[in-house]
């Protein structure tokens, strides 16, 4: 590439810029981006990373994406060390033609063969070999979003709860014939343990803490979740039965860990009659416990509802309630004999 001739036609396209009116510079602005996009060769070429990065952030995908000038971008980033950049843009481009059903260009498709390269490959596995030290509030932040999609850590976790209670369903007929708490907790548990160790988290079968409901021994949970050997999260998980059995299990949570800032509570439906009338029923039950003053439920905001933020859980009610400073997570599957969905 001829940088001497990129440099000339830069300052000739800036030259002419200077001598239209404000009307006129208005009324072109798709050719001024147009324009703007082909000067990311001119920044490549003369090393301009801060010229070049404006640039980049302002274009629409349209310019950004097309593939004369993607490579650039993509070589560029490169050529700076940026190679996990590089990669993302690449893989945003190619996600950019086919949800626009458009044809990916040959050399795109060509940039996504050869990578990544050996280097790049070093980088991705020190990234990861570094997830376990990382803080678990901000390992949602760190993970791509289709791994996830939660920000929050309490939603990422409540999150990792919903996709493997989806693998319960999907088993719906073998799960059936299960009628202990803990068989459907292992198959939780299972699902759970393919996920979690990547960033560096482990969760525990009734891991012996706290103190039992009548304080005569240590209680034991269903499943905790551990970061950097501390706890993070406590799973409590039942078959709904009575109001009596609901509040035994829901004041567990507090006895066992009272540190912690958030609790999930796993309830499986078995009944026949209708899941929403159940539902109705658990959440009144909720509401009629008597708590002990240090986790009493806040009847004013009462439950808040999460299922919206999920796709696919027609066979799921979640929702949330606050127990003064700590957070209650309620996630009600469907598991009766009527067809899962």
């Amino acid at each position: 590439m001829d940088h001497d001739l990129l440099n000339q036609a830069y300052q000739e396209w800036e030259n002419f810029i200077k001598t239209l009116s404000d009307d006129e510079k208005e009324g072109s602005e798709g050719l001024f981006e147009a324009v703007e996009s082909n000067s990311l060769h001119h920044f490549a070429a003369i090393k301009d990373v801060v010229r070049f990065d404006q640039i980049v952030n302002k274009l629409t995908n349209k310019n950004l994406f097309d593939e004369e000038i993607l490579p650039t971008v993509y070589n560029f980033y490169i050529e700076r060390g940026l190679h996990e950049l590089a990669f993302d843009h690449l893989i945003k481009a190619i996600k950019y033609y086919e949800e626009n059903d458009l044809g990916v260009p040959t050399k795109i498709l060509s940039l996504r063969e050869a990578y990544p390269d050996e280097q790049t490959l070093q980088k991705l596995k020190l990234i990861l070999g570094n997830l376990p030290s990382q803080r678990a509030i901000d390992i949602p932040k760190i993970l791509p979003s289709h791994l996830n999609g939660k920000l929050l850590l309490s939603e990422f976790i409540l999150s990792e709860l919903v996709q493997a209670a989806k693998v319960m369903l999907d088993k719906i007929e073998s799960v059936r014939q299960i009628t202990h708490e803990n068989r459907f907790s292992d198959l939780l548990l299972a699902s759970l343990r393919l996920r979690l160790p990547i960033w560096g988290w482990t969760i525990q079968d009734q891991s012996r803490i706290g103190s039992s409901p009548g304080d005569k021994d240590a209680g034991e949970t269903d499943l905790l979740i551990q970061a950097g050997g501390n706890n993070i999260a406590l799973i409590e998980a039942f078959i709904l039965r009575d109001r009596n059995y609901t509040e035994a299990h829901i004041l567990k949570c507090p006895k066992y860990i009272k540190s912690l800032d958030r609790y999930y509570v796993l309830i499986y439906c078995l009944d026949q009659k209708d899941f929403t009338t159940n539902w109705d029923r658990y959440k009144n039950d909720i509401f009629s416990i008597n708590y002990p003053s240090d986790f009493s439920v806040e009847k004013v905001t009462g439950f808040e509802d999460l299922s919206k933020k999920f796709e696919n859980v027609n066979n799921f009610k979640i929702a949330k309630t606050v127990h003064g400073s700590k957070e209650v997570f309620h996630l009600f599957i469907d598991l009766s004999t009527s067809p899962a969905i």
